[in-house]
């Protein structure tokens, strides 16, 4: 029989008392969400026959026994007789039935679930009696997903990428489809209602489900935690996004100070420092100088390049693998030789694509990156839309930060990939709701394992310790993984097995057994870092295996 039924209180109906209050709301005058009224949710009035699973072929695993289903739900949850959208489901089926179910929380927000596709293999492959669930969130991959169709267009100016001058179309287009009043609905509460449900139409009283979150999966997580706090057996939260300091205005700023530490690190080694020096952060500020006055021109305007060389290495620094080959790029960028800069070329190629063919041109300010993901995968089926209005819903700074302060606080980094200053362009006059349960924490007496890694770019190690400390209920605990990257389960690898992580390892264990005593040994055997790769990896960056380029 189906988990047993609960009425739940959805955090939205507070949104009355809020947009009232007009301080915390900022709106365009046509664009405002009106009063919800949310009070417990019965799912009585909710279809709750099971769900209806048909054999699938998973694009990034099609080797594996899948299953993938559809799943209607109400868009408001209050109103759970209105209006449906439809949810998307990929499993893969445990090869020895036991009873244990893992469901998947991908990150962004904007993240489709099926980017968890290659992951979920390889765990299928390490506990064959474990069935794993990753859903498409609301609003992107197949769940009636959020998407500006001229904009997103491959012939359009910036192809899968919205560029700044499309964003005005992309919001006009979802107000007109949507109005403010409905995408109010594509919130991380209504997502966390969708999980519960899920959940609850899937599995009897005796499985054992695990829910894994990952980045802005954990923040979904915990607000699963805040309406169903004993659903699940157990929670697992990798790269942790706090509910209550997750404010993606401030990613810029992450990414540089996390990318400083790593920097850093690189005179502890001696090639490296040969290269770089007592004060390879110094090195870096120097070289951006440099470039900033014509140094090493790589399309011809030194802002455009100053620009390329922020963005190349915060993305460098994201990617546990690139992050080894910041020094070498910065030495090399440093001498600027002929061969210096066909690496940087191949380089730049493989990260911005064919903007460098002849004759291309770019624009300044175009470039920055979607909100970090998680879970190994890239970000098929994103919805920039459903990020936009999350993150400005609830994980934009209280303060409100201007363009003009995100803008100076993006030319005083030395390496982001300029989140939060696209956003900047992005969110003005996307409509906020607001959210009671935004910024407080799910008090649950289950099972929870906290991860991150010591230096994350996107989830910085200082926000997650004081969610871990809050973490000390019988089997629940926080680990810091050293010298990994974002999405502990996906980024690191071990001394003795360079196949797997820590993170991995860690999570492996939990979903045996929430209950068990965790091994950690595997803390101690991280392989730190070591700034070189292996030739194949360097050749596929920097188009040869000669990482300094030296004499």
């Amino acid at each position: 029989m189906p988990r047993a039924k609960t009425r739940w209180t959805i955090g939205v109906g507070a949104l009355a008392l809020a947009a009232c209050g007009g301080d915390d709301v900022a709106v365009m005058p046509d664009a405002s969400v009106p009063a919800i009224d949310a009070g417990a949710i019965d799912d009585g009035s909710v279809a709750s026959e099971g769900i209806a699973w048909e054999p699938c072929t998973l694009q990034d695993a099609p080797s594996v026994t899948a299953e993938c289903a559809r799943v209607s739900v109400p868009l408001d949850w209050s109103a759970p007789e209105g209006e449906h959208i439809e949810l998307f489901v990929e499993r893969v089926v445990a090869a020895e039935p036991s009873g244990r179910a893992m469901w998947v929380l991908m990150g962004g927000p904007g993240q489709s679930g099926q980017d968890f596709e290659g992951l979920a293999a390889v765990i299928a492959a390490r506990d064959h009696g474990l069935d794993i669930y990753f859903p498409d969130h609301r609003g992107t991959g197949d769940s009636t997903r959020l998407v500006c169709t001229n904009e997103e267009a491959p012939f359009s100016p910036g192809g899968a990428h919205i560029v700044p001058d499309e964003w005005p179309a992309c919001r006009d287009a979802m107000l007109a489809q949507w109005g403010a009043a409905r995408l109010a609905h594509f919130s991380t509460t209504s997502a966390a209602h969708d999980v519960r449900h899920l959940i609850e139409l899937e599995h009897d009283e005796d499985d054992r489900v695990v829910v894994l979150g990952i980045s802005y999966g954990t923040y979904l997580a915990n607000r699963y935690l805040q309406i169903a706090p004993d659903q699940a057996d157990g929670v697992v939260l990798d790269s942790m996004c706090a509910p209550d300091d997750c404010f993606l205005s401030e990613q810029d700023l992450w990414e540089d100070e996390a990318g400083r530490m790593i920097l850093a690190r690189c005179a502890e080694h001696e090639a490296c420092r040969a290269r770089l020096g007592d004060d390879p952060v110094a090195a870096l500020a120097s070289l951006h100088e440099r470039v900033a006055a014509g140094h090493c021109p790589m399309l011809g305007d030194p802002a455009v390049d100053v620009e390329l060389l922020r963005t190349a290495l915060g993305q460098m620094m994201f990617g546990y693998g690139t992050r080894q080959l910041v020094p070498a790029l910065i030495h090399r960028m440093t001498r600027c030789d002929d061969a210096d800069r066909a690496v940087i070329q191949h380089l730049y190629q493989l990260f911005f694509g064919p903007i460098f063919a002849a004759g291309a041109s770019f624009e300044p300010g175009t470039m920055g990156a979607p909100p970090a993901g998680g879970g190994g995968g890239g970000p098929r089926k994103y919805s920039f839309p459903l990020a936009i209005n999350i993150v400005a819903g609830e994980m934009w700074e209280p303060s409100d930060p201007s363009r003009e302060e995100l803008q100076t606080r993006w030319e005083g980094t030395l390496m982001c990939r300029g989140v939060s200053r696209s956003i900047g362009w992005e969110i003005d006059g996307w409509p906020h709701y607001v959210d009671a349960l935004a910024g407080r924490y799910g008090e649950t007496s289950i099972p929870v394992l906290g991860m991150n890694a010591d230096l994350d770019t996107a989830t910085p190690a200082r926000h997650a310790r004081p969610w871990g400390e809050r973490l000390d209920g019988p089997h629940q605990r926080y680990v810091e993984i050293p010298n990994a990257a974002h999405s502990v389960i996906a980024q690191g690898v071990l001394t003795d097995d360079h196949t797997t992580t820590c993170g991995r390892e860690l999570l492996l264990q939990f979903v045996r057994d929430p209950r068990a005593e965790l091994d950690t040994s595997c803390l101690a055997q991280t392989l730190p870092l070591r700034f070189f790769g292996s030739d194949p990896f360097v050749e596929a960056h920097f188009g040869t295996t000669d990482l300094w380029g030296d004499p």
